[in-house]
């Protein structure tokens, strides 16, 4: 069962977790990994290269959001354009800054 890494990356000089996906990635999987980390902490970021990684994440968001929504929070994401460096060349990535907020909604 392919999950979403949790790594610790150093951006801008300070090390933030960031939660890797790729188009092998199962999104169920993804999605179990991502509510896990939200109840430790209530902002997520999650990175993808290449359209079938960034489709795997949003399946994943949405599979979450449908786990947290019943508790009377829901999910709220934010992609943002990252260059990365991958073994000495740039890449473009997509990041989402995911955030659980309480549901007003309701």
């Amino acid at each position: 069962m392919k999950r979403g890494n949790v790594r610790s990356t150093v951006e801008g000089g300070s090390k933030v977790e960031v939660m890797k996906v790729s188009s092998k990635s199962i999104s169920r999987s993804v999605a179990d990994s991502l509510v896990a980390e939200l109840k430790k902490k209530d902002k997520v970021k999650m990175r993808a290269i290449g359209a079938g990684a960034v489709n795997q994440t949003i399946k994943a968001i949405a599979i979450a959001r449908r786990f947290i929504i019943s508790s009377g929070f829901d999910l709220f994401f934010v992609p943002v354009f990252t260059d990365i460096d991958i073994n000495g060349e740039v890449c473009t990535a997509i990041t989402f800054l995911v955030e659980l907020q309480k549901n007003s909604l309701k």
